[in-house]
């Protein structure tokens, strides 16, 4: 259960940067399909033992690493596809 709220809390934060410039349904499959190949794989990366970042040594503070720059860096790269908002500062 812990887990799984980690990764809707995840989801969430992406979700906050395409908010009307996306279908509901279009998201729905996004963050399904990333919480199930992308959240899974950086989770092993940075808290298995087995995962290669743990090995180099790597500490994750309170989950910043997994959770807010794993977040951070979808969000960006869903804005560049997704680009901008319509009518954003269009003067009226």
């Amino acid at each position: 259960m812990y887990e799984g709220t980690l990764a809707a809390i995840t989801v969430n934060l992406i979700s906050g940067s395409i908010v009307e410039r996306m279908k509901f349904e279009t998201w729905l499959i996004f963050s399904i399909l990333w919480g199930v190949c992308v959240y899974p794989v950086i989770t092993h990366w940075v808290w298995s033992e087995n995962g290669f970042l743990y090995e180099l040594g790597f500490i994750d503070y309170a989950g910043g690493s997994v959770i807010h720059i794993s977040a951070g860096v979808s969000a960006l790269v869903l804005c560049i596809q997704v680009g901008k908002r319509n009518s954003f500062y269009d003067g009226n």
